[in-house]
């Protein structure tokens, strides 16, 4: 019996993950890779598939270039796994409305948004993320922002930079100089911490609180335009 193209999808994208250009990856990513065989059905598969993927992730720190395109696979997968159009439900472009991400995302960028995958996956620290209007109660604005903390994180700032649970934040994508201040404040579970990369000119979590995990609705994958800054 022919196996169904999505559980072969799903199992080259696990290898991918796992070992990338070698050949073979670590003991518990081989491991994962072996207990794919257990799973029955394309649906399970997919599910295994994205959860060995965060967790390969996490633990080898891949850069975020990688971690993105891989996303994007992934999302497309995840679409096709239950049938929606990728384009209403699991992928979408996005408009950059100010200048609150720069120099990271500079207004009239258009990005590539997941809708879909992260709601298995989960967030990471550094995603950049899509916020409901409403999610702060401020109205009909969207907010585009990056994920600083997660549940159960101690978030403060001390000499202009950021600490995430008493460690220093390496925040490489904010302009030279920049300089950041908050309160101390402990996120609560189901909520998340959220700061633009342009931290004199953004208005987030400082200013309006954490606010509902639940207001996501969707995580940046790439930029798309202008072409020459696109990835």
């Amino acid at each position: 019996m022919t196996e169904p193209w999505l559980r072969r999808a799903a199992r080259r994208t696990l290898i991918l993950g796992v070992r990338g250009r070698g050949a073979r990856g670590s003991e518990w990513g081989e491991a994962l890779i072996g207990e794919f065989e257990q799973t029955s059905g394309s649906w399970e598969a997919v599910r295994w598939t994205l959860s060995g993927l965060r967790a390969t992730w996490r633990a080898a720190q891949v850069p975020r270039w990688v971690r993105v395109r891989r996303r994007t696979v992934v999302a497309v997968i995840a679409a096709a796994a239950i049938g929606v159009p990728v384009n209403a439900y699991a992928a979408g472009v996005a408009y950059i409305p100010s200048g609150s991400m720069e120099p990271t995302l500079h207004i009239e960028d258009r990005v590539l948004i997941d809708k879909l995958s992260f709601r298995w996956s989960g967030l990471d620290h550094g995603d950049i993320v899509v916020i409901q209007d409403a999610a702060w109660g401020t109205g009909s604005e969207t907010w585009i922002k990056r994920v600083i903390g997660l549940p159960g994180d101690v978030i403060e700032c001390r000499d202009g930079a950021v600490y995430r649970n008493a460690a220093r934040i390496d925040e490489d994508y904010l302009a030279a100089g920049a300089v950041t201040e908050c309160s101390a404040v402990t996120v609560p579970t189901g909520e998340i911490y959220v700061l633009g990369d342009h931290r004199e000119a953004s208005r987030d979590s400082r200013q309006l609180g954490t606010l509902a995990a639940a207001g996501v609705t969707g995580r940046v994958l790439t930029r798309m335009w202008p072409v020459r800054s696109a990835g």
